[in-house]
């Protein structure tokens, strides 16, 4: 993964695939390699970009607090480091045991 530093936290991500900008985005305590069903699936037809939202996953350290805002700057930052300026957008509210 690559890794993009932000004021209060590094922001791991990855990219697969080729075609048009998908950035799938999970929800808060979940990492970006959770998407690797769709990522299988869709990386023939899209160019898909995934993060681990800050403090989880290769997102460390965390270093501010997690907010709702913070989690919609690191991903807009994501968008930014591919030099993408649309996308298409899929998220998920988390996952539960």
């Amino acid at each position: 993964m690559r890794t993009l530093a932000r004021p209060d936290a590094t922001i791991a991500y990855d990219t697969r695939g080729d075609g048009p900008p998908v950035l799938l985005i999970q929800g808060a305590g979940a990492i970006g390699s959770l998407w690797q069903p769709q990522i299988d699936g869709l990386r023939d037809r899209h160019t898909l970009a995934w993060f681990d939202n800050r403090g989880i996953g290769g997102s460390l350290p965390l270093r501010g607090p997690v907010t709702i805002d913070a989690m919609a700057d690191d991903a807009l930052a994501v968008m930014d480091a591919l030099g993408w300026s649309s996308e298409h957008l899929d998220g998920a509210a988390g996952r539960h045991a």
